[in-house]
């Protein structure tokens, strides 16, 4: 994983789990890289594993938030 995914993965951890003190509706991530115009097949492969995989970042975040953080969560990706 891209240490700057990484990075926003962490701190979105940070304020979903103390939701209660900061009331954050809206939060928005960056993972760039995948308009490479050469050689996409891998550069989609590898993004999307990081996002996507069973241990990737989406997957690590719902692992590790608590229940309540986890119930109301909405990821829309685009």
């Amino acid at each position: 994983m891209s240490y700057s995914l990484a990075l926003q993965m962490r701190n979105l951890h940070d304020a979903l789990a103390a939701n209660d003190i900061l009331d954050m509706t809206v939060a928005s991530l960056e993972c760039d890289g995948w308009d490479t115009h050469g050689d996409q097949r891998l550069a989609f492969a590898t993004l999307a594993g990081m996002l996507f995989g069973s241990d990737g970042a989406l997957a690590t975040l719902d692992a590790v938030l608590p229940a309540s953080a986890r119930r109301n969560t909405v990821f829309l990706i685009g």
